[in-house]
């Protein structure tokens, strides 16, 4: 028979302050949540949140580099080539040479598909705050507008 581990009051006692109080632990937690939300919402038109936010970022800044969206949107670049992979073969975006790398740019049919599921992107969008509520999503998009421009030179 196994004996069970003895922990020391006091460490459980710093785990269980932790689980209760860590930013980065309940974060993450809320963005789960929320990406499961707004994935559910967008099923159906052929896009992720993630995706969605890349196709956004491109509208946003056509001729783009992958490298660019990687530092724009806070991703690793392994994720970042993964869905523009799976954006590229669903024919929605197309890549052009400038200079050693490369640029991407929305097709028509990218173009379409995001027209498309920015309706779905409402919905979970107005799912999202109403779960939130108004005051936290106000405060959650200062909190991100403060950060992002800390990050711009």
């Amino acid at each position: 028979m196994s004996r069970r581990p003895v922990v020391d009051r006091t460490l459980a006692d710093d785990a269980r302050h932790i689980a209760g109080t860590c930013l980065a632990h309940h974060l993450r937690l809320l963005t789960r949540v929320v990406s499961r939300l707004f994935n559910a919402q967008l099923d159906g038109s052929g896009l992720t949140i993630g995706q969605f936010n890349i196709l956004t970022f491109l509208l946003n800044r056509p001729r783009a580099s992958p490298t660019n969206i990687a530092s724009a949107l806070e991703l690793e670049k392994s994720s970042v080539s993964r869905n523009l992979e799976l954006i590229r073969k669903n024919g929605w975006i197309e890549a052009g040479a400038q200079g050693r790398g490369q640029v991407l740019a929305l097709t028509a049919a990218g173009e379409v598909t995001y027209r498309e599921a920015i309706a779905r992107w409402r919905k979970a969008q107005d799912q999202v705050q109403r779960l939130l509520g108004a005051d936290a999503s106000r405060n959650i998009l200062a909190i991100a507008r403060r950060l992002e421009k800390r990050r711009k030179p």
